[in-house]
């Protein structure tokens, strides 16, 4: 216990009352105030399950939790809504939009989160925020008694921004409570917790299906809605309080972290990886019609991309934390975007092979390109949380929160593209062609994200040279530290007493 102790003490932050995991973990002292979030464990042993403090446990359950039902809850009504605008009259189009707007409301209000976190505080707005999902998410099952097509659509509408604002901002205070309770396992925490991201979009859909056959429209929505209040309230409870001066620091800005190229580029490669997840979300079922699956089928090959994903996540965010190896979650990120290039080229498959559609070859294209969405979005967090430190950002809630909002509102547009992109590419062409076009689209991605990563290394490997003494000539004294003295033939060496002039002349 004591050693959980002075390990919760390196993490503890948060002034005002205590939540019972506060006073569970042992930390009464606070001294968050003088030590930055990425404040280093003083141990080298990875981060595991027995290793991890009693906060970081709760911590971690707490946002798998809110992972597990906030993409539940975006694709829960995939089976059974598109029915039920259209028993009311509406309209595919408007269908659509009910869909999309989830996604296009998250483009815009996940910056907007990540800009005023440190104001309002990560703990208060991932709580908040669940809480507004979970109510929107039953709001949305009540809307079973308009049978009007224009009240119908525009409440649902409605019911959707509001979910997705709610689900956009616990998502984005998410982020920056992984880097502030994980500083040194920040993909592997991540790795975890997208294991749960995978399971929600699993048992969604089919949940849905087998609530809606029991009881009708309004079941699905309840149980979720209720689920997300309930735990929304064992979360005020088990998520210990984070950074104490949220509301002091100054917010963050948007401009000045897309100035850095490696920000940039990571962030083109987190909307390439969101193109890529959703890209067949509107075609593939159509590419399979001339087999007769039944839909039960049909399903099964989008969980084998949900399940592939799920599986892997955890241990690319292990591989990412490695140590002595630089850059090496810009390395696994590159490698996702080659083998979901490869997954794209095949799953078509490609007219230029002349093949034909292969049922195994599908299946098989899918399996690898879940395994490659992982390799792509898992290392994520950790590239960033590394190029922030290389580039001397200030390390704060308000450098995270910017990050975070910055990297979900790209997911975001990603998830918002790739369907619109691939049906209008599969209504101009073909489904073979519209996948070979997003597998070229990857692999100049990839080419530059390689590419890239090539370069930096080579750079901080020349200044890593440059800094070294013994490259210097520089001589190492006891008690002074390095010298920047050039060793000359024939001369003595400076004594200690005039080697601590020249350090501090006065």
């Amino acid at each position: 216990m004591n050693s959980d102790v002075e390990k919760g003490k390196s993490l503890a932050n948060g002034d005002g009352p205590k939540s019972p995991i506060d006073h569970f973990s042992g930390e009464e002292g606070n001294d968050s105030d003088t030590k930055p979030i990425l404040q280093k464990d003083d141990g080298d042993h990875p981060l595991t399950f027995s290793y991890m403090t009693g906060r970081q446990k709760f911590t971690l359950l707490s946002l798998s939790i809110m992972k597990l039902t906030s993409s539940a809850s975006y694709s829960i009504i995939a089976p059974f809504f598109p029915d039920k605008a259209k028993s009311v009259g509406a309209s595919e189009t408007e269908t659509g939009f009910v869909f999309g707007v989830y996604a296009l409301t998250m483009i815009i209000t996940a910056p907007l989160f990540g800009k005023y976190l440190p104001k309002l505080g990560s703990r208060k707005m991932f709580i908040g925020g669940m809480l507004v999902g979970g109510l929107a998410t039953i709001f949305l099952g009540l809307l079973d008694v308009f049978k009007s097509r224009a009240l119908f659509i525009s409440l649902s509408f409605t019911a959707r921004i509001i979910e997705a604002l709610g689900c956009s901002a616990c998502i984005t205070a998410s982020y920056v409570i992984i880097v502030n309770e994980f500083p040194e396992g920040v993909a592997t925490a991540l790795g975890t917790v997208e294991l749960f991201n995978g399971l929600g979009f699993i048992i969604g859909p089919p949940l849905g299906g087998a609530l809606y056959d029991a009881a009708g429209y309004m079941l699905p929505f309840l149980v979720l809605g209720i689920i997300m209040v309930l735990f929304c309230l064992l979360n005020y409870f088990l998520l210990p309080h984070q950074e104490k001066d949220d509301s002091t620091i100054e917010t963050g800005s948007l401009l000045e972290l897309l100035k850095i190229p490696a920000i940039l580029i990571t962030a083109m490669a987190t909307c390439m990886g969101a193109v890529a997840l959703s890209y067949m979300n509107p075609t593939l079922s159509v590419h399979l019609e001339p087999f007769h699956f039944s839909r039960t089928v049909v399903g099964l090959f989008f969980l084998l991309v949900a399940a592939c994903y799920a599986l892997s996540a955890p241990f690319w965010g292990w591989v990412s934390d490695r140590k002595g190896v630089h850059g090496i979650a810009k390395i696994i990120m590159s490698s996702g975007l080659f083998g979901a290039a490869i997954a794209y080229f095949f799953v078509g498959p490609c007219p230029l092979l002349g093949l034909d559609t292969m049922p195994w070859l599908v299946a098989l294209s899918l399996a690898v390109l879940g395994f490659s969405l992982a390799a792509i979005l898992v290392p994520i967090l950790r590239a960033v949380v590394e190029t922030t430190r290389m580039h001397g950002l200030e390390d704060n809630m308000a450098t995270y929160g910017m990050v975070s909002g910055l990297f979900y509102s790209m997911y975001s547009l990603g998830i918002f593209v790739g369907p619109v992109l691939s049906g209008a590419l599969t209504d101009l062409y073909e489904f073979g062609w519209a996948t070979s076009i997003n597998s070229l689209i990857m692999f100049i991605m990839c080419l530059i994200m390689s590419a890239f990563t090539i370069h930096t290394r080579k750079k901080n490997a020349a200044a890593e040279e440059s800094s070294d003494p013994t490259h210097m000539g520089w001589v190492k004294l006891k008690g002074v530290g390095h010298i920047p003295t050039k060793e000359v033939p024939g001369q003595q060496p400076p004594t200690v007493a005039e080697e601590a002039v020249q350090i501090n002349p006065q």
